[in-house]
């Protein structure tokens, strides 16, 4: 299920079309008596799939546009697709010969389900988000009109699009076209006329944490459907420029002579061995087959010209989305557990970082005999939620960061340590959140009573009736949650100001570091030093024996910088995004 927030000035026939639905289907989901009030700020659902990747299908649905396509000036490495209306015609069906291939590989799952940015929910195919370089459901997407050269997205963003819907794919983050752009624009990569240059392309790889390296093959590179099923089969899509129209600028007409008109991203194939692919111009997904000389063509005209078929002409990904670690479902209770990880407290604008805690080396699951665990209570699952949408924290963040933490219990109190509640605060850091963010969830006479000694870096309570209030409330999981959000959104802001991207396994060595040593980490990683060994870069942290297998291998190797970064990202990251699929409104 897929919920958007209602934003101020929104109907309902327009979030009908922009998610590709009626009116009628929207007020049945969400049992609205009058589908005329819908109200800013509130939770709408917008579809009941949930946005996972694709699974192989023998035909899949493909809607084309019916109507002429915009002609934009043909120049080097960049052509135009057909226009976007909301006019289509249904696919009418695949009946050819998918040749002789390699075997088929199943579409490899991406780390991130769900792609949403201010609100808005992308449809995705095969783990990768559908962006229309134009129009959408008959309106401009907001980034149409951006200048590119002498001309804009809408009329030749083809190539740039593909390439941004195959970062976000890969790298789980909601890459949009009008960042490629501001992206391209920075480095100087479009020539005069708006075509892509070789620095232009490179350059979008730099928006996803840690970067792609995004290359754009030689012309005279010429790839077949042999070479790109090889790409394919190791996980990684291909950016492909397809040709489907010919004659003069201004007479183009039905018909191929060999030059390209447009880009398209190749990102699997299904069962039957046909090629799935995401096409800017539409802003959904095609399907394609080996064709002619091991070319890659549409089964059906585009846009009012002929079909796709694809010129040899590519771009290509260092990587494609990681795959999600292997489930256990031996138990009832998760087999392993990280021990709790002692939360780093804030004193006005001077974070003070923690002392690194153990985390274990296994890899836990939130995937209980078959089932996604959830808390007992539902006090605690609206606990989190509340505290997800006031402070305007990832759900599946808080959510899998409490089963990590807790497995949901707000009583929960660690053996070896003071972390106490749902999200495991230690006593300083509990302390050190209430002092600051107290008066904020209806603490304030409370807070007034927490002091801050500098020289031992502590928070004490100078009132004993008020300290016993205070770590009472410690177990109440509405405001552990609440704190737990508060505590992530400043690491969030901390980092954000340094330049960073923050997803769930930024937040979550920012929980582990403090975020002040997890932006210097993070930053040293993108600077080129992923090959550093994590320990150098971090040796207060790699200095407690209980964290000596975060940063050396059984064989007493060290681990890299990058080594150590998946780690973490394994451990928070599937479980993030289960909880986000699978989450019900």
């Amino acid at each position: 299920m897929t919920t958007i927030t209602i934003q101020k000035g929104q109907t309902l026939g327009r979030l009908a079309k922009q998610h590709h639905t009626s009116v009628e289907t929207l007020a049945k989901l969400n049992q609205l008596k009058d589908p005329n009030k819908i109200i800013a700020g509130k939770k709408l659902i917008v579809s009941q799939d949930t946005f996972t990747a694709a699974k192989p299908a023998t035909k899949p649905q493909v809607a084309q546009t019916a109507t002429k396509p915009q002609v934009a000036p043909r120049q080097h490495g960049q052509t135009d697709g057909p226009a976007v209306t909301s006019k289509t015609v249904a696919n009418p069906g695949d009946g050819f010969d998918a040749g002789s291939t390699q075997q088929t590989q199943t579409p490899q799952q991406t780390q991130a389900a769900v792609f949403t940015k201010n609100g808005r929910t992308f449809p995705s195919s095969n783990g990768y988000p559908l962006y229309s370089q134009n129009k959408t459901a008959g309106e401009h997407e907001p980034w149409a009109k951006l200048p590119m050269g002498s001309s804009n997205v809408g009329a030749i963003g083809c190539a740039m699009t593909a390439v941004t819907m195959g970062l976000s794919g890969i790298s789980g983050q909601t890459i949009t076209p009008d960042q490629s752009n501001k992206q391209v624009n920075k480095v100087g990569g479009f020539t005069a006329g708006g075509a892509l240059e070789g620095k232009g392309w490179s350059s979008m790889g730099a928006l996803t944490t840690p970067p792609v390296t995004v290359t754009r093959r030689p012309r005279n590179e010429i790839w077949t459907a042999n070479r790109v099923d090889q790409e394919l089969a190791a996980g990684r899509p291909v950016v492909m420029e397809v040709d489907y129209k010919t004659g003069p600028k201004g007479a183009r007409k039905p018909g191929h002579d060999g030059q390209g008109d447009h880009w398209i991203l190749v990102t699997g194939k299904t069962a039957d061995g046909k090629y799935m692919a995401n096409d800017p111009a539409s802003g959904k997904q095609i399907t394609l087959q080996r064709g002619a000389n091991g070319k890659l063509e549409t089964p059906q005209g585009m846009g009012g010209y002929s079909s796709y078929q694809t010129t040899g002409q590519v771009t290509t990904f260092d990587r494609g989305p990681a795959k999600r670690p292997a489930t256990s479902t031996a138990s009832t209770q998760p087999k392993s557990q990280p021990q709790p990880l002692a939360q780093g407290g804030v004193q006005g604008n001077a974070t003070q970082q923690p002392q690194p805690q153990n985390v274990s080396g296994a890899k836990p699951t939130a995937i209980v005999n078959g089932k996604l665990y959830q808390p007992k209570s539902s006090n605690v699952e609206n606990a989190i939620r509340k505290a997800s949408d006031r402070i305007g924290v990832d759900y599946g963040y808080m959510k899998a960061k409490a089963f990590q933490e807790s497995t949901f219990d707000p009583a929960k109190k660690a053996r070896d340590t003071t972390a106490t509640g749902l999200y495991q605060f230690i006593d300083n850091t509990w302390l050190g959140m209430v002092k600051q963010h107290g008066a904020e969830f209806g603490m304030k006479d409370l807070a007034s009573h927490v002091k801050y000694n500098p020289a031992t870096k502590e928070h004490f309570v100078d009132d004993a009736g008020a300290r016993e209030k205070i770590f009472a409330m410690r177990k109440d999981a509405d405001l552990n949650a609440l704190m737990g959000a508060r505590y992530a959104k400043d690491n969030q802001v901390i980092m954000e100001r340094k330049g960073l991207k923050v997803g769930p396994t930024e937040l979550y060595l920012a929980h582990f570091l403090g975020p002040d040593t997890a932006a210097k980490f993070l930053l040293a990683r993108q600077s080129g030093q992923g090959d550093t060994s994590a320990a150098s870069l971090l040796p207060r942290a790699a200095k407690p024996a209980t964290n000596h297998k975060l940063f050396y291998e059984a064989s007493g190797k060290p681990r890299s910088a990058d080594a150590f970064y998946k780690h973490f990202q394994d451990l928070i990251v599937p479980n993030a995004n289960a909880y986000t699929r699978a989450k019900v409104n």
